[in-house]
């Protein structure tokens, strides 16, 4: 009787050993830590001119986006000395935008990927803008979040929600949406963050 009792309490025990190992082992899968992949761009960096790697675009007439050099009081960079400068100059149309396409080396080379997009911005205290992740292939957005100038007349970082990657490539883009005519407002540091 006693050889019995014990006989299945080792069975017992080695079932819960077993169980507890299984679930461990195999619920967990191989184990990998999370990688971070990184893409930043100053506008200064980079083989090529600042002008050659953004591209600007609008629905109006009367805006325009061009790679402004710092120099006088109303020319601004956050870092290095160049920054896109997006201004409207009469009534009419309702955004205008810097926009940059790039590669996801991750989801390139086949990794589950997810993002988030940031860059900063100047302007004034009711300057809105768009910060966007595009589909190229599309057109439609992957992730967009409407965003208020944070602090006035101080570089400030917005930036859109985590989002997933379906494919490589991706546009980001910053849009100011036009308030009325003679307005400017300047967007620097393009930087992009994905795990994986």
């Amino acid at each position: 009787m006693t050889q019995s009792v014990l006989h299945r309490l080792t069975n017992s025990v080695i079932a819960v050993v077993v169980a507890t190992t299984a679930l461990v082992a195999g619920g967990s899968g191989p184990a990998r830590a999370a990688s971070t992949w990184q893409l930043s761009d100053t506008m200064e960096n980079g083989a090529t001119l600042a002008q050659d790697r953004f591209f600007f675009e609008t629905d109006s007439p009367y805006a325009e986006g061009h790679i402004q050099t710092a120099g006088g009081i109303s020319y601004h960079a956050r870092s290095g000395t160049q920054a896109a400068m997006l201004r409207n100059t009469w009534v009419g149309g309702s955004w205008v935008s810097v926009g940059k396409n790039v590669r996801i080396l991750p989801r390139a080379y086949g990794f589950q990927t997810s993002c988030h997009f940031m860059a900063w911005v100047y302007g004034s205290g009711t300057a809105t803008y768009n910060i966007e992740v595009i589909d190229p292939a599309t057109w439609k957005y992957l992730s967009v979040k409407r965003v208020t100038q944070p602090v006035a007349w101080t570089w400030s970082k917005i930036s859109t929600a985590e989002f997933g990657v379906s494919y490589p490539n991706a546009v980001l883009r910053v849009s100011y949406l036009l308030p009325g005519y003679g307005s400017a407002v300047f967007v620097d540091d393009f930087g992009l963050v994905c795990s994986y």
